[in-house]
């Protein structure tokens, strides 16, 4: 149920995001739908829980297999001044391993470029 509302966009009450936190399966979705997976607001940024490095242009990385999650401004920042660990720990959040699926429907690769990866 929780997981057709995220994809036909219905939004929920806060205690339903306190039951997202504790699924995988429930923060995968809010990952391909762009949803933060601490309070829910769209169209966010995405976090890397796996260190991309200083300097590198994200457009060029591989993503498929490092960890991330989508996150709001504010949580973003906040994940930023506590550290990740100590982050997910306090919304019992865990990152998503991305896919290859997972890196063409975010637009972080293309088709061309997972095929080059593999």
């Amino acid at each position: 149920m929780i997981t057709f509302c995220i994809q036909q966009d219905i939004l929920f009450i806060t205690k339903v995001w306190d039951e997202i936190a504790s699924s995988y399966a429930l923060q995968h979705q809010c990952l391909l739908k762009i949803l933060c997976v601490v309070c829910g607001k769209p169209k966010l940024d995405l976090a890397h829980y796996d260190s991309v490095g200083s300097g590198r242009d994200s457009t060029s990385i591989n993503h498929i297999g490092l960890r991330a999650m989508i996150l709001c401004r504010q949580h973003n920042s906040l994940q930023h001044e506590m550290g990740l660990i100590s982050f997910c720990k306090m919304y019992q959040v865990k990152p998503i391993k991305l896919s290859k699926y997972d890196v063409i429907k975010l637009g972080l690769m293309n088709k061309k470029q997972v095929e080059e990866n593999n």
